[in-house]
């Protein structure tokens, strides 16, 4: 294979590197509340470093073998959590994958839609300019 064409452009500004952390009451929807934070905090690309502690009513995608599941946990303990939101003309638009514990198994999931427990704890890294 041989590329014919690498278009780029050199990045000169200087960013300071941020965090923002969650912690929530507990009832709050997560992916919601982590999109309105990151809207409120002027993040237009974030990184979710660490998610972790207990959701409720937790609606999960994931492959298993080749299949795409859906799952909803009553309750789910967040293991580890990562992914990425950007900010689009739509909104955000990004993925919260978290390890969850399934019988004597982890899956590593999508979270869709779940409602935090008290102490849930979603942390976001990104550039400010």
């Amino acid at each position: 294979m041989t590329a014919t064409n690498l278009d780029f452009e050199v990045f000169t500004q200087k960013g300071e590197k941020k965090s923002l952390t969650l912690e929530f009451d507990g009832g709050e929807e997560v992916i919601a509340s982590l999109k309105q934070a990151l809207l409120e905090h002027g993040v237009s690309d974030g990184r979710v470093k660490r998610a972790e502690g207990n959701l409720k009513n937790a609606s999960v995608a994931y492959f298993s073998g080749n299949e795409y599941r859906n799952k909803t946990f009553p309750i789910a303990k967040v293991l580890k959590g990562s992914g990425q939101f950007k900010k689009t003309k739509e909104g955000y638009f990004g993925d919260l994958k978290t390890v969850i514990p399934n019988g004597n198994d982890r899956i590593v999931c999508s979270l869709l839609k779940a409602e935090a427990e008290p102490g849930f704890v979603v942390e976001v890294e990104f550039l400010q300019f």
